[in-house]
């Protein structure tokens, strides 16, 4: 009984071997090339609502050869107290095969159009410079 259990072992080491190359293979022939072709899609989180929006541009696409891929990416958002935030950020998208299919292998996130992010960045710039919703917010919530 135990030697079979040890053979059973090495094959399933062995198969699993073959399964973690070919998903590898298919991480850096089929999926960093869909990824590296991202490069200027804008996004918004699936969780935006009146109050509080969250948005952004995939400016760059990296490889880290310890870590993987990521993206670098434009933010602009604003809270639902109006705080309005813009900065330069890195994602790692996910790459694993449940992520195969996605659109964007992030979170949370789905697709706009550049018109959209672009609409939206203006909206939010301006905000930053009126603060209006944040002193709406500050003026009655004391």
């Amino acid at each position: 009984m135990k030697n079979i259990l040890e053979k059973l072992r090495i094959e399933k080491n062995k198969i699993q071997e073959k399964i973690n190359n070919l998903e590898q293979e298919e991480i850096e022939k089929t999926q960093y090339p869909r990824l590296k072709k991202m490069v200027g899609w804008c996004m918004q989180s699936k969780y935006n609502n009146l109050k509080s929006r969250e948005f952004s541009k995939i400016l760059e696409w990296v490889e880290n050869k310890e870590w993987g891929i990521y993206f670098i990416t434009e933010n602009v958002c604003i809270n639902s107290e109006g705080s309005v935030s813009i900065a330069i950020r890195y994602e790692r998208p996910y790459v694993n095969k449940e992520w195969w299919g996605a659109e964007i292998p992030l979170y949370g996130i789905e697709r706009i159009s550049d018109t959209k992010y672009e609409k939206e960045k203006i909206k939010l710039l301006r905000e930053m410079q009126t603060r209006n919703i944040l002193r709406k917010y500050a003026i009655n919530n004391d």
